[in-house]
């Protein structure tokens, strides 16, 4: 296994370990996991910058997302800068999926699935949304479900191996978000410690299964299985 991604492993266990104990050691590994996540892109693809810049922008936006949402506590400006940083990932890895989708159709049944659980998300969230919130986040929701569309319709020109590992991650990403959404903006309620470690262990498993895929997509694996 490559050593990158040993490191990558350790950091995510030893950052869900220190959450699940309330410790700040969350202040130091947190930070980490999308640098290090990108130092794994870099080292499987040498000398391939233009290919995986947007997916290393994605992630460089979704370490300062991680950074501001820690003071969220503080004030709602840093929610709003996690917020937007995160956007400007999801529209970096738009960019990355559409740019390397050769097919451009629209899939009718994909954008209505989405389409309902955003109408239906958007709707439970409705009463705790006030101020900027009513626009930010429902922004921020559409951009998100666009990035799961335009990940499942990457994936879909590749093996299953691709396919299932950029579409799960991105889909992943959707739940993990959405329980933010849930514990933030509801009633809906359990003990700091869980919410914290079901939103960070599947937003790491879904960067690392959208960067996996994607990886292995620009490495040439074989087209499509029939």
């Amino acid at each position: 296994m490559n050593r990158i991604l040993l490191i990558f492993l350790a950091l995510s266990l030893t950052h869900i370990g220190a959450e699940l104990a309330n410790h700040e050691l969350t202040y130091f590994t947190k930070p980490l996991l999308m640098p290090v996540l990108g130092l794994y892109l870099l080292s499987r693809h040498r000398g391939e910058i233009n290919t995986i810049q947007k997916l290393l922008l994605a992630l460089g936006f979704s370490m300062l997302g991680d950074i501001l949402l820690m003071f969220s506590s503080l004030s709602e400006l840093y929610f709003l800068g996690g917020l937007g940083s995160f956007l400007i990932a999801h529209v970096f890895y738009i960019a990355f999926f559409r740019k390397n989708n050769r097919n451009k159709n629209l899939n009718k049944v994909h954008l209505a699935c989405l389409s309902i659980y955003l109408v239906g998300f958007l709707y439970l969230l409705k009463s705790g949304l006030n101020g900027i919130l009513l626009v930010a986040v429902p922004i921020y929701a559409l951009v998100l479900a666009w990035m799961v569309y335009s990940a499942v319709q990457f994936g879909a020109q590749y093996n299953k191996t691709i396919k299932q590992s950029v579409a799960i991650g991105a889909i992943i990403f959707l739940i993990s978000d959405s329980l933010i959404g849930l514990f933030a903006f509801t009633d809906i309620s359990i003990n700091i410690p869980t919410q914290r470690i079901l939103i960070m262990s599947s937003y790491i498993l879904a960067q690392y299964l959208i960067i996996s895929g994607s990886s292995l997509s620009i490495k040439g694996l074989p087209g499509k299985e029939d």
